[in-house]
């Protein structure tokens, strides 16, 4: 937000316009069924709608835009004015405001923005269209133009959708796909969004039935929902699953539907995060009556037909091979893998090597018997700090220095910490190689471990250990390896170690750590590459 204008120029702006365009190639026009939303999208919301085009732009429209276009549409947007942050996890609120005011405050507000309101479609009447695909089965798409995001009636076709298509028990999956066995599939959604929605029904053709006969059941099912409620158990049904995943996205903080996500979503769309809170309770509310009434008022003959057929077949020419005859197999090729040469240093380093003529890449690494079976009994972890410390610091290099002359030679140190042995590897061209094992040797002969590179390593190894909460796997882990081997025992006690341990360790324990077991005559240094 502060930097990217100053940042961006006409290279970097053709690299991310390539980026889109294949983007667009993958999620599109090279999917199966791909271009069919392309297809209905401007048909279900007719110019001058918003919607009426894919938000990821054709082509020409791709090409036809320049930096220039990006920097103002940026200047306008992009502003913290016109922005929403939101930050959850284990953090102090106090803190957080500091920061946020510190890296955003001195940023320029925006200038004021003409919001869209509502704005329905304007489809009038039923519109059919037909596409052929590389796809092997038919698929039948109807959709609907609906409401915006929390309209009254959102949760109610919500449900409906759930009703109708979510899960093996629902109406149109239990008809199609289970007791007619025509469709392979069945997928209802309700998709609400800013200024408007849609309703749609996806089916898709099994082998031998066709989409007349899938669309006649469809409208059958349709019909018996606009004239039937739903009875209390398809509807509890539907709550219970809408209500188990709104419960479950709470789970995650991150990523797209975890908590800040949420925080963001209410707070942008509906103008208050709080709602995050009470937004279940609308579905919650829904009645089998409500229900019934969106169908009839909303999936009624004012919609989007898509099918989409397979591309007709092609003729092979006429060939003398005897298909019924299984051709034989030709005898099978041994295959002989390089043998690794070992040879022993004078200081009794083992090196392993295996010469692997072809792409000119080397991998190498260092293993060094000094797992978390090294660790005394009142510091489990020792050996995992003391591995993840390596890469903060040498004698003549600091944290930032390693990370940034590895990343200048495109590559990484990857550090792992078993029971029996730590190991750290890397592989990088073999233009680089010398380079680079001059950094791992730095890194694994000359630690220096830094006290303020300590301290941020431990508050991370801190969080880490609070995470282990959320996930009960790492919980069942580390509880099973406690009940088999014992508590304190060298295979029982937890390898990332406690909160407790973790707080005590000290920098001079883990030079002793490192002193004791990081000799050479205990490594085994290993390569491979051309």
């Amino acid at each position: 937000m502060g930097f990217l204008l100053d940042a961006l120029d006409q290279k970097r702006f053709e690299v991310q316009r390539d980026v889109v365009k294949n983007e667009r190639r993958q999620s599109y026009e090279n999917r199966p069924y791909g271009m069919a939303p392309m297809i209905m999208q401007p048909v279900i919301f007719p110019p001058p709608h918003p919607y009426s085009w894919m938000t990821i732009g054709s082509p020409e429209d791709l090409d036809a835009a320049s930096v220039e276009d990006v920097k103002a549409f940026f200047q306008h947007f992009y502003s913290p004015s016109n922005s929403s942050i939101a930050i959850a996890g284990d953090i102090d609120p106090d803190e957080v405001r500091q920061l946020v005011e510190r890296y955003f405050a001195g940023i320029p507000p925006g200038p004021p923005i003409n919001r869209t309101s509502r704005m329905d479609s304007e489809l009038n009447g039923q519109v059919s269209l037909t596409m052929r695909d590389k796809v092997q089965l038919p698929k039948l798409y109807l959709a609907w133009p609906t409401c915006p995001l929390f309209d009254s009636e959102e949760p109610t076709l919500d449900l409906l959708s759930a009703v109708l298509g979510d899960g093996k028990s629902s109406r149109l999956y239990r008809s199609l796909v289970y007791e007619k066995q025509i469709a392979q599939d069945v997928v209802v959604y309700h998709h609400a969004q800013e200024l408007s929605g849609d309703f749609q029904i996806q089916v898709t053709a099994s082998p031998g039935h066709t989409l007349e006969e899938i669309e006649d059941v469809v409208q059958e099912e349709l019909e018996r929902m606009r004239c039937e409620e739903p009875n209390e158990r398809e509807i509890n049904r539907a709550k219970n699953r809408i209500e188990t995943y709104h419960i479950s996205q709470l789970e995650h903080i991150g990523g797209f539907g975890g908590r800040a996500d949420q925080l963001n979503y209410y707070n942008t769309l509906a103008g208050d995060p709080e709602i995050i809170n009470t937004d279940l309770n609308r579905y919650l509310e829904v009645t089998s009556e409500e229900i019934q009434s969106a169908a009839s008022s909303t999936l009624g003959k004012n919609y989007v037909k898509l099918s989409v057929f397979p591309e007709e077949s092609l003729r092979p020419s006429n060939a003398s091979i005897n298909r019924s005859v299984m051709p034989n197999g030709s005898s099978p090729r041994p295959f002989r893998p390089p043998i690794p040469q070992m040879v022993q240093l004078s200081n009794g380093m083992n090196v392993l090597f295996v010469n692997k003529p072809g792409l000119p890449k080397v991998a190498f690494g260092v293993l060094v018997r000094a797992g978390a079976v090294t660790d005394p009994s009142d510091k489990p972890g020792l050996a995992h700090m003391t591995a993840s410390m390596l890469q903060e610091g040498t004698l003549t290099r600091s944290s930032h220095d390693i990370a940034e002359e590895l990343e200048f030679l495109g590559t990484e140190i990857r550090s792992d910490v078993a029971r029996e042995y730590i190991l750290l590897s890397s592989e990088c061209l073999t233009s680089k190689w010398p380079k680079v094992l001059q950094v791992m040797a730095d890194v694994v002969r000359n630690p220096n471990f830094p006290t303020h590179e300590l301290e941020r390593v431990r508050k991370e190894s801190l969080a880490g250990l609070d995470q282990i909460a959320d996930n009960p796997m790492i919980i069942a882990s580390r509880a099973s390896r406690s009940l088999v081997y014992g508590p304190k025992t060298r295979y029982g006690h937890p390898a990332t170690g406690n909160k407790q341990s973790v707080k005590a360790m000290t920098r001079s324990e883990m030079k002793r750590h490192y002193s004791g077991h990081y000799g050479p005559e205990n490594a085994t240094f290993i390569v491979a590459g051309e």
